[in-house]
């Protein structure tokens, strides 16, 4: 997806879903989030190489026991299932996920795919839930200017 003057209604159900954005819109989009009355969730996986890690990290994020964090099916579970997430709707920010992608891209891919799949669960219920990752090259190119 376009990551340049990224435009996303967070009330439309049918766009609900897994998007890669510039660093900007990432900031945008919480705002916006806020606006709308979501919960917004930031998940950082600087350091992340790997499925446990991440699951961990989005446990975190998304404010839940810290015994959903230790299993990654168990927390696609409680995900899928919705029990415990009373909302209008989710936006997830995720940031510094290259170093995984660039280790692992075929894990994280499918963590995405799940996340996706989870996207559409949500909306079928009637709540908005949305992944928002930035581009791989413009948070690459932006660590390299901070560093």
């Amino acid at each position: 997806m376009g990551a340049r003057n990224f435009h996303i209604d967070l009330t439309d159900l049918s766009a609900c879903g897994v998007y890669f954005v510039s660093r900007e819109d990432i900031d945008t989009l919480a705002t916006d989030a806020g606006q709308d009355d979501f919960n917004v969730h930031h998940v950082d996986l600087a350091g992340c190489r790997d499925r446990g890690v991440f699951a961990r990290r989005l446990a975190s994020g998304l404010s839940l026991p810290d015994s959903y964090g230790d299993d990654w099916p168990t927390l696609v579970n409680y995900l899928k299932d919705m029990d415990g997430l009373p909302s209008r709707g989710h936006i997830v920010l995720i940031t510094h996920a290259d170093a995984w992608r660039s280790v692992d891209p075929e894990g994280m891919d499918d963590i995405l795919d799940t996340l996706e799949e989870t996207a559409a669960i949500w909306a079928g219920e009637g709540v908005a839930f949305f992944v928002f990752l930035p581009d791989t090259a413009q948070e690459t190119d932006a660590l390299a200017a901070h560093g």
